[in-house]
């Protein structure tokens, strides 16, 4: 089950919580029709989680969202986060901001960040940086269908690299304004780096070190 489900509260804090031993999620939204619109989760513990630690989906009034300084360990994902904000359902929303910062990710057996959009839906404003990953297993960090996208200064170890669904530590699919830059990596899947159908992007600065786990 789940440990924690928001509900009925425009504006959520979540600080210094531990999630622990659970075969399911520890944050996520009570229903899609929430009226959830602000989620700030800092300096938090999740371990031995089951799902993810972080899950959120379809809520049409969402705002902004942001996690830093928290530690995950031994989950199946870190952060899920997708079809938030704007929407043909809502189309008045703008979806403002999502800002994952600071965290560290140890030992996921799906992927650790990922923020994803499918085509009715616009997330803009995505910053994840400063955030260190050491093993996760479909991917260091994912980000596809947004607007205005930052990566930098992560440090991603031995992600990427299960042979069926990892493909890449840093993954990029149909964004406007792109910059990765100034990230380190190390041991990826099929590629440290994975940019498709980007428009205005910068990729500089990073180091990719290691090997691949596949070609």
């Amino acid at each position: 089950g789940t440990v924690l489900m928001v509900l009925g509260s425009d504006t959520a804090v979540v600080k210094g919580c531990v999630f622990a031993n659970t075969s399911g999620t520890a944050i996520q939204q009570r229903t899609n029709s929430s009226m959830l619109r602000h989620v700030v989760i800092s300096d938090c513990t999740f371990d031995n989680i089951g799902d993810a630690g972080v899950y959120f989906k379809n809520l049409l009034l969402f705002e902004t969202l942001s996690i830093t300084g928290c530690q995950f360990e031994n989950v199946g994902q870190g952060v899920m986060f997708r079809n938030i904000g704007k929407s043909t359902y809502s189309s008045n929303m703008d979806f403002l901001s999502v800002v994952i910062a600071n965290n560290t990710f140890t030992n996921c057996t799906a992927a650790a960040i990922v923020v994803q959009a499918t085509s009715e839906y616009t997330i803009q404003n995505v910053s994840v940086t400063g955030n260190s990953i050491y093993s996760a297993d479909d991917g260091g960090i994912y980000v596809g269908g947004c607007n205005v996208v930052k990566i930098s200064d992560n440090l991603i170890h031995n992600s990427g690299r299960e042979p069926t669904a990892g493909t890449c530590a840093i993954g990029v699919l149909s964004v406007n304004l792109l910059a990765i830059t100034n990230n380190t990596i190390h041991n990826f899947g099929r590629r440290g780096i994975s940019v498709f159908t980007v428009t205005a992007a910068t990729v500089s600065g990073n180091q990719i070190s290691g090997s691949a786990a596949y070609t």
